[in-house]
């Protein structure tokens, strides 16, 4: 089941709802320039896992903000939407989408500044205790980040780290030690949480194209982070078939997926799943890949009115390997 438009109280602590939680706490830290606030809000525990390696313990958040803060002295974000899930007693679930700006104009881990412009956008899908930021799934597109700032992918690619994050029942039970037991996907799936499922596994585990064709609005935008964007059955078939070429047998799990509301006939959606198969490289070697991809999509009916996707190319390629 959805939850309403109406977010619980968040009693005891100053904010309006968690939507009200998330978005000022993010511009607190990012937007106000004050990661020394990151301690408030993140535990020694906290753990952020990406597929470009997971970040453990609200130090290690801390550093890696005033370092990006240290690169781009005019880095700002803007939220686009924040989706939720959950209360105040089992805790939240939370899917927040926004778009990040600045000049890469100050020294830091990535090295000197070049001076050029960066637009970065991803999702993040956050567990919330009280006030505490518990554990957090992150997806941006990292190739689109160096290749922006004209850095060697093939460096990037090197370097990547894979992640360590639990699967099904380890990972249900890792978020639960933390406190939460806010479910990962509700017990009855229905309305736009029914449709998205059927898109979903109609395109990607049956193969199934014409699913596009009965499911996506005719000029329905289908963005991939700030790279790709199509409109339609068409775009939505085009990003589905770049999987299908690549992983002949593809298969994808919901990890996560909860949706709001908005009236009885609009809701948002937030969705996690991976996918997983195996790639041919250009040197003839199989490879296994399992990535992380994090969807934010509104529903209309049971039509799909607008998508935005995230996953992390420079984690693919260095999982396929040799190009």
């Amino acid at each position: 089941m959805a939850e309403t438009h109406a977010t619980t109280s968040m009693a005891g602590y100053p904010y309006v709802d968690i939507v009200d939680f998330v978005e000022r706490t993010t511009y607190q830290i990012w937007n106000d320039k004050q990661p020394e606030l990151v301690p408030n809000w993140y535990l020694p525990g906290t753990i952020i896992w990406t597929d470009g390696g997971d970040m453990v313990g609200e130090a290690v958040v801390t550093r890696d903000t005033i370092d990006r803060r240290r690169g781009f002295s005019d880095y700002y974000g803007i939220i686009d939407d924040t989706i939720w899930t959950g209360d105040d007693e089992r805790g939240y679930r939370t899917s927040m989408r926004w778009i990040a700006r600045g000049t890469h104009d100050g020294v830091s881990s990535l090295g000197e500044p070049t001076g050029r412009k960066l637009v970065n956008s991803s999702i993040s899908n956050c567990i919330v205790v009280g006030d505490q930021y518990v554990e957090e799934w992150a997806a941006g597109n990292g190739k689109a980040f160096v290749e922006q700032l004209g850095f060697s992918l093939e460096e990037s690619v090197a370097n990547n780290r894979r992640s360590k994050m639990p699967l099904g029942d380890e990972a249900a039970a890792t978020t639960k030690s933390f406190g939460a037991t806010v479910p990962a996907m509700p017990g009855v799936i229905d309305g736009a949480g029914a449709v998205v499922r059927e898109v979903l596994d109609g395109l990607y585990n049956r193969r199934d194209l014409t699913v596009a064709d009965r499911h996506y609005a005719p000029g329905a935008p289908y963005s991939f982070g700030t790279t790709r964007l199509g409109f339609g059955p068409e775009g939505a078939k085009a990003e589905v078939q770049r999987w299908l070429d690549l992983l002949p047998d593809l298969r994808l799990e919901l990890d996560e997926l909860y949706w709001n509301d908005d009236s009885p006939q609009r809701s948002r959606v937030a969705v996690r799943y991976r996918v997983t198969g195996t790639a041919t490289n250009a040197a003839g070697e199989e490879r296994p890949v399992s990535v992380m991809c994090l969807h934010h999509i509104h529903v209309r009916g049971d039509l799909v009115t607008a998508e935005w996707v995230e996953y992390n190319e420079v984690a693919l390629l260095a999982q396929v390997g040799a190009r």
